[in-house]
């Protein structure tokens, strides 16, 4: 009985410290049906009443007959069509810069009066590991910077999702 009463008092404590990531459960996951790869990506779009807003940095994981390969997307929009250029700059709040000058950058038609930007490219993870520990400031892409405002709240959900890209199995 004691020692039953002993392992009911250290079982909450078992858990205790370890912070479970509450970005985890946004990762949408999918298994293709043809070559059996596995991709694991974080969220598109916002949630609420953001619902329609695209995310600025979103991570996308491929596992494909023991192959790992990360990519990142970002997205911003401009109020001047630029076609066929190329680069893309993210900065974080210590100053460090992470730099793909190779990036194409694909202008589609936005909403109203602006055009949305977009650049894919690969990451290692060394650089995936950059978006968990540092946080966020801006980024752009050729030209044109950020259009969200790098909130706490948004650093955190970036961070959490990096996290839970790394992760992924």
């Amino acid at each position: 009985m004691k020692k039953l009463l002993l392992i009911l008092l250290c079982l909450p404590m078992i858990g205790f410290g370890q912070e479970k990531n509450k970005y985890a459960k946004d990762i949408e996951v999918s298994i293709d049906k043809f070559d059996g790869s596995s991709t694991w990506q974080s969220p598109t779009f916002g949630k609420g009443i953001m619902k329609l807003a695209i995310q600025p940095v979103k991570f996308i994981k491929i596992k494909k007959d023991g192959d790992v390969v990360i990519y990142l997307s970002l997205a911003t929009k401009g109020a001047a069509l630029n076609v066929g250029e190329k680069g893309a700059i993210i900065l974080f709040t210590d100053g460090e810069k992470m730099e793909f000058p190779n990036a194409e950058i694909d202008a589609d038609a936005g909403e109203g009066a602006y055009w949305e930007y977009s650049a894919f490219v690969r990451i290692s993870d060394e650089q995936l590991d950059k978006f968990i520990t540092k946080d966020l400031d801006d980024l752009r892409l050729y030209i044109y910077e950020s259009f969200h405002n790098v909130t706490k709240k948004k650093r955190k959900q970036i961070k959490g999702w990096a996290q839970a890209i790394k992760e992924a199995e």
